[in-house]
């Protein structure tokens, strides 16, 4: 993959989705609501 201008380059990036919901976590009325899902990054 090439690198993107102003993405780290190291690190874990974790993506916690919610297995028993049907739309994996995603909410069109509130797409910053996380009670579905939970992204975390770690440097």
């Amino acid at each position: 993959m090439p690198l993107l201008e102003n993405f780290p380059t190291q690190g874990i990036l974790q993506f916690y989705i919610d297995g028993n919901d049907p739309s994996h976590g995603l909410d069109i009325y509130a797409q910053t609501n996380q009670d579905g899902f939970k992204i975390l990054y770690f440097e």
